[in-house]
């Protein structure tokens, strides 16, 4: 027995109606899991035009020249923070990075997959 059977209340609903429901569920699912890949995409398209500010070529690492300030629109979700980052084709096999030394400073580097073909 339904809830509104129990209550005694009746609810109809349209076919059309029912279609409508399911478009705008399935639209909104779509948003939520293309949402990511899509700004990726548009992320790698800009980063890997030469004539961008923060441009690092293919398997190599653009690394910001001054720390993040409040304010900075750029992906910078710390404040005080060098920020640095590049995509990597890993389609011919592993890439060996190397770090220098880096002393008396707390650091971390972020490896993403997001499954995404480079975008010529």
């Amino acid at each position: 027995m339904s809830q509104a059977q129990a209550t005694g209340a009746t609810a109809t609903i349209t076919p059309e109606q029912m279609q409508e429901r399911e478009a705008i569920s399935i639209g909104y699912q779509a948003y939520i899991q293309g949402f990511v890949y899509v700004k990726i995409m548009l992320l790698q398209r800009e980063a890997l035009n030469p004539s961008y500010r923060f441009y690092a070529p293919i398997n190599s690492l653009y690394v910001q020249e001054a720390l993040a300030k409040p304010g900075m629109t750029d992906s910078t979700p710390n404040a005080d923070t060098v920020y640095g980052f590049g995509w990597f084709d890993l389609s011919q096999g592993p890439i060996l990075m190397t770090v220098p030394k880096i002393e008396n400073r707390y650091w971390t580097m972020q490896a993403t997959d997001y499954a995404l073909q480079t975008i010529d």
